[in-house]
């Protein structure tokens, strides 16, 4: 049986889409193991897994734009001390496979020197064309990191006896295998993908059975709405408060999931039909759910179409914009900017949406693309055949 090693970051979006598709290997009896904190050990056991404890872990990528572009150079400079724990593993483990989050960069390097069969994963959009990640910076604090980066890759190839090591050359898509976990329809630019890259869709732990969170006291006049800025940006007060005033009255049974940095009493006075939680099991809701108003994360996005519901977006960021605007185009849903909006521009949305039949068709129609794409087996079944098992 083969043995797969993966390296990731330690954080939930880029954990949580893994996690089936370890379980549907480790079914099969291919051993794998997973390189993340001590803090992750009951999940990645949960998922049939061996934990390889990190003592130093790898940050989460930032949530803001700004920082994100920093992202490249600060794994790059901290490379030298990274590095070595990962090769550890490697040596520990002794993988047929190293699969590595595409945004580690330190994970590429790590099966480069250890000479290592290699496969990537994108819990994101996957880019047709490399940011350009050489001069001319942008700013002096770039172009400071950007130092920082090459001096360190410098040192890093000369301890290993490597040739020059370049940040754009580790940073471009160039796997023989790279997941992609949506389905090649939702790519924007998908004509630019060849056969290295494959959509998987969704993956999705094995169906939940319905908990009837969303119940309302007329069910069958009462629309039922799920909303969630996810677990990085979750610290809206007044987005949530503005859903509050929107939803907490007339046709609507309303649960919203608001993490744990806003205390619930400064949303109250609540109506009665408002629940508020600071996490819900969102696939047991949005399995219930007719329509999801999200920040635009794509294991959300994705999560939210595999069970046929539309989705109101108002993005953060870069990358949300990018779901957004794409769920925009597809007609899966709408775009709304966070600046220009009210209680009454939410409301008016949502109440057009669930009236919007054609958009349903085709919220139903991706929902059957994203099921058919095959998930967390169909990406076990390639890697397993990729890695030699």
């Amino acid at each position: 049986m083969a043995k797969i090693l993966f390296f990731n970051f330690a954080a939930a979006g880029h954990v949580n889409p893994i996690l089936p598709i370890i379980s549907a290997l480790t079914v099969d009896g291919t051993q794998v193991a997973c390189a993340l904190p001590e803090a992750w050990r009951q999940k990645v056991e949960d998922s049939g897994a061996r934990l390889l404890p990190l003592q130093a872990a790898l940050p989460a990528p930032p949530p803001d734009d700004e920082q994100l572009a920093l992202l490249p150079y600060k794994l790059a400079a901290a490379a030298p001390q990274s590095v070595p724990l990962l090769l550890e593993a490697i040596a520990v483990f002794q993988p047929d496979c190293v699969v590595y989050n595409s945004l580690y960069l330190q994970g590429r390097l790590a099966a480069q020197i250890a000479g290592a069969r290699a496969a990537a994963f994108r819990p994101y959009h996957a880019p047709h064309a490399q940011r350009p990640l050489g001069p001319p910076y942008a700013n002096a604090e770039i172009a400071a990191q950007a130092q920082a980066a090459d001096a360190a890759l410098t040192d890093l190839a000369r301890v290993y006896r490597l040739p020059a090591l370049s940040l754009p050359q580790l940073a471009a898509p160039d796997e023989a295998l790279t997941f992609v976990f949506i389905p090649r329809e939702f790519q924007h630019g998908a004509e630019h993908f060849d056969d290295r890259f494959v959509f998987t869709g969704a993956c999705l732990p094995p169906a939940r059975p319905p908990k009837n969170f969303l119940t309302g006291l007329t069910p069958s006049l009462t629309k039922k709405i799920y909303i969630s800025l996810g677990t990085r940006r979750n610290d809206d007060t007044e987005f949530y408060r503005m859903c509050v005033r929107a939803f907490g009255s007339g046709d609507w049974s309303p649960i919203m999931s608001i993490g744990y940095r806003v205390p619930r009493q400064e949303l109250e006075p609540l109506p009665e039909s408002f629940q508020i939680s600071p996490h819900v099991p969102q696939l047991t809701v949005l399995s219930e759910a007719d329509i999801f108003v999200t920040h635009g994360g794509l294991n959300s996005t994705m999560e939210a179409l595999y069970y046929g519901v539309p989705l109101i977006v108002v993005p953060a960021t870069r990358e949300q914009r990018l779901t957004a605007r794409r769920i925009r185009d597809l007609g899966l849903g709408v775009m709304l900017e966070r600046n220009e909006l009210t209680d009454e521009v939410l409301r008016t949305t949502a109440r057009d949406v669930v009236a919007d039949r054609p958009m349903r068709d085709r919220v139903r129609r991706m929902q059957q693309i994203t099921r058919e794409a095959g998930g967390a087996q169909f990406a076990a079944d390639v890697l397993l055949h990729y890695a030699g098992g």
